[in-house]
């Protein structure tokens, strides 16, 4: 401690009040008026002590209490930047191209109190967003079966997604991730709790706060989960993620070509992450959409890594027919997870489908007309025939069956629907 001690007074006295040393820190330590205010009295007052002045009289030059003289003279407190100036102290000048950033600091006053990392200003690459992994604790008590790289690329793909990357109300502005879903679905808790446990792994603090109850203009309420507010979210939204200060992932671009370069594990679990946010699969049509209006081109890029072709649909990117079906093998939505979606992909791949000359058997036929006359839209039906007679017919196939009830309503005869039935192109 004395050490430390002499070797911050005697940087003090050689350098004065200069903020040179905040440059190699994150954001130049973020200082405000105040802070910078409060360095000079701190300097002043270090030098002052060195020259024999009291304590008394240091307070009236400073207009600084002599208490707080008194614990700047042990070095019990001190300013924000008077902690910035011991950590680099300690620490010395980072890799180039890098800064230092810690990963928690105080509510109030943003005193430096989480470990100190090394991080790059641009990110171009994984070799660097691994060289910060290896840095970052891991907070979980247990093990997990994924590799902290999937955790990661999972964790990203939710941020990209579904998670809110807002700034704190409380204390030093950084921001925190905040995950809200719905309860239509109890497995959104799932997504939540493997989303955490993703948090955790990359050092953050993550945990479920109060349900949000139901709005008068939902049906169902919400859960929210909550993490730390940290320099390392920012960091992640503005260098890994590529975003300025404003911009949002729901219409902004994220700049993150470096994950292309990245190992497989950590790109599946980017490409699940998306996919739980913002992935829907349409059994009718046999095709999965992400639904990442702005990040297409790069969500393109990915699947293509796992040999799956993807094209632009309106403002969603789709993978259809042979193509949905081999992305099982991926797999696109978290098998472990077990979520809805993934459970409507299982079902389109696992169910049988009619061969390009089969027929669709009488049984089914009658069932399509008796489904329709319910009032089941064709989308529900072939979902309907899928989960309980395990046959996936076509869109186009069910849509004239289900047709069959206008004309019989018509008054057309049963040799007529069959003549009608027979001259559809490709009918299977």
């Amino acid at each position: 401690m004395e050490a430390e001690k002499a070797a911050l007074v005697d940087y003090i006295l050689e350098h004065g009040d200069s903020l040179e040393f905040t440059r190699h820190f994150w954001k130049g330590c973020e200082p405000i008026r105040v802070d910078i205010i409060q360095h000079w009295k701190f300097t002043t007052a270090q030098k002052l002590l060195c020259q024999g002045y009291r304590n008394t009289e240091i307070s009236a030059k400073l207009d600084v209490s002599p208490a707080t003289i008194s614990t700047w003279r042990n070095l019990k407190q001190m300013p924000k930047l008077g902690h910035y100036l011991n950590a680099y102290l300690a620490l010395g000048n980072p890799p180039d191209d890098c800064r230092w950033l810690t990963l928690e600091c105080s509510h109030g006053h943003g005193i430096p109190i989480g470990k100190f990392l090394s991080v790059p200003v641009k990110m171009e690459n994984w070799n660097q967003m691994s060289v910060v992994l290896a840095q970052v604790p891991n907070l979980n008590p247990s093990p997990s079966k994924h590799s902290r790289e999937y955790q990661l690329g999972f964790l990203f793909g939710i941020l990209i997604g579904d998670a809110a990357k807002t700034k704190s109300k409380y204390g030093a502005s950084h921001r925190h991730i905040g995950l809200v879903l719905s309860k239509k679905y109890e497995t959104n808790q799932r997504i939540c709790d493997f989303t955490s446990f993703c948090a955790r792994s990359f050092g953050l603090r993550m945990h479920r706060t109060e349900d949000l109850e139901r709005p008068s203009n939902k049906p169902n309420g919400f859960y929210q989960w909550v993490s730390q507010a940290s320099p390392l979210v920012d960091w992640a939204y503005n260098i890994a993620l590529g975003l300025k200060d404003g911009e949002l992932t729901t219409y902004d671009a994220v700049r993150a070509d470096w994950t292309l370069s990245a190992p497989r594990d950590f790109r599946v679990g980017l490409i699940q992450g998306i996919a739980e946010s913002d992935g829907s699969v349409n059994i009718a049509s046999q095709t999965i959409e992400f639904w990442v209006d702005p990040h297409r081109n790069l969500l393109k890029k990915l699947p293509a890594m796992e040999g799956l072709n993807s094209f632009n649909n309106r403002q969603a990117l789709s993978i259809t027919k042979t193509q949905a079906i081999a992305s099982f093998s991926v797999p696109i939505f978290s098998a472990d997870l077990q979520t809805v979606r993934y459970k409507r992909h299982e079902l389109m791949v696992r169910a049988r489908k009619l061969g390009r000359d089969e027929r669709i058997p009488f049984e089914l036929r009658n069932k399509i007309k008796t489904l329709s006359k319910q009032g089941l839209s064709v989308p529900s039906i072939i979902q309907t025939l899928a989960e309980v007679d395990g046959v996936l017919i076509s869109f186009e196939a069910c849509q004239r069956w289900a047709g069959m009830l206008d004309l019989v309503q018509s008054g057309a005869s049963g040799e007529d629907n069959e003549n009608h039935a027979r001259n559809g192109n490709n009918w299977p």
